[in-house]
């Protein structure tokens, strides 16, 4: 199981899944409102996983991102309190490096550290995740738009969307990118290279590990 935070928001808009079958209870946060939920509502529906995934607020920075989740962490709890209602089991961000100041990374994993929160941190951004389904790869990348255009080479219509991913494809080549992701980390931590890097494949772990047996 990874660890929270460094070693790796107000009620807000309305959960993308609502927990509905057996095993973990996850509650997701992306730092992306269309993206990252719609990567993971997928495998949230293929896997019949109990899952709330919550696309944050726009313009939010990591560290609110971990705000964000913490505070439905607290009212999940009070709620489990009072009514009896299940806690989460697992609670993830998923967030991306980006262009972001190195502090307000570093705020967000220490806040996460601090309340048991799991990071799934993407340098620059998810889209590394995405590209480690069709290759593995060592070059580093600008922003996210670098990375699209690199993916567009494996893409059928050659053109990267944020709002419209090859869901089944991704889903068919998982492995793949779950093996890649695992080598790329091996890389960086040989070299101290960050960029490229993902963590995003240890929360597909763990929601894989989840699915229901039956």
């Amino acid at each position: 199981m990874p660890r929270a935070g460094r070693n790796s928001f107000r009620a807000g808009p309305k959960a993308r899944s609502k927990p509905r079958y057996s095993g973990q209870l996850f509650l997701i946060v992306t730092e992306g409102q269309k993206t990252e939920p719609k990567y993971l509502d997928d495998l949230v529906k293929r896997w019949r996983l109990r899952a709330e995934v919550f696309g944050a607020p726009s313009g939010n920075s990591p560290d609110s991102v971990v705000d964000f989740a913490i505070q439905r962490m607290k009212e999940r709890a009070y709620k489990a309190a009072r009514r009896g209602d299940p806690e989460y089991d697992q609670v993830w961000c998923v967030i991306d490096r980006d262009r972001h100041p190195k502090q307000i990374i570093d705020k967000a994993l220490d806040k996460a550290a601090a309340h048991e929160v799991l990071v799934a941190l993407s340098v620059p951004s998810v889209e590394v995740w995405f590209l480690l389904h069709f290759a593995y790869t060592t070059k580093q990348f600008g922003d996210w738009k670098a990375v699209g255009k690199e993916l567009n080479r494996y893409l059928p219509n050659g053109k990267y969307s944020k709002v419209q991913l090859p869901l089944d494809e991704f889903f068919e080549r998982q492995q793949d990118a779950i093996q890649n992701a695992a080598q790329l980390r091996i890389h960086c931590e040989k070299t101290g290279a960050k960029n490229p890097s993902t963590q995003v494949d240890l929360l597909i772990m763990q929601m894989r590990e989840s699915r229901p047996t039956k």
